[in-house]
């Protein structure tokens, strides 16, 4: 399937290199499975989508929002449909110390804090066919004083913990036998 023609709406939007930039590295992500990497979109990439592009790519800034907002008008969106607004929070696991914006944020998949990548999503949501339809995708990025407010509660809720005392393993001391399990 040809890409490019769905990005023709872009055109008012981004420079056509950049769109084809685009069409390159969508078709390589809908190929993958796994994780997705830089590296990974640049091997399944054909002619035109070298490490360095896919970088360039990457690190350049695009109008997000206005395009995912036109690819909607232009190809998905239906007059007979009712559509509402929805907002939620993704958290994708990730390890190390270079990725920007790394931190714990509670995961409703896994059902708990992991160490990893949170990203908020406002999206329209068709009623009758129950699709999700993503318009606005924004990092979560936690500030300093975030950090510290965090870390404050989590030693509070330590210390709370501390205080009170804990049950000791086994028999306690000077129980006796029960003889009414005996009879």
């Amino acid at each position: 399937m040809d890409i490019l023609p769905l990005f023709t709406c872009f055109e008012t939007l981004v420079e056509s290199a950049t769109r084809r930039q685009l069409g390159i590295i969508a078709e390589a992500i809908l190929s993958m499975s796994g994780r997705i990497t830089m590296l990974g979109i640049s091997r399944w990439t054909d002619k035109g989508g070298s490490y360095r592009t896919v970088q360039r790519f990457f690190s350049s800034v695009l109008p997000w929002t206005e395009m995912l907002v036109r690819f909607f008008q232009t190809h998905l969106f239906d007059l007979g449909s009712e559509y509402i607004l929805a907002g939620d929070a993704t958290t994708i696991t990730k390890s190390g110390n270079q990725t920007h914006g790394i931190d714990r944020f509670f995961s409703g998949v896994i059902g708990k804090v992991v160490r990893g990548l949170e990203f908020f999503v406002f999206s329209l949501v068709d009623v009758r066919e129950r699709k999700s339809f993503p318009l606005v995708v924004k990092q979560t990025i936690r500030t300093q004083v975030e950090k510290e407010a965090i870390k404050k509660r989590k030693i509070k809720h330590l210390k709370k913990k501390k205080v009170s005392k804990k049950a000791k393993r086994g028999r306690p001391k000077g129980s006796r036998n029960n003889t009414k399990l005996h009879k």
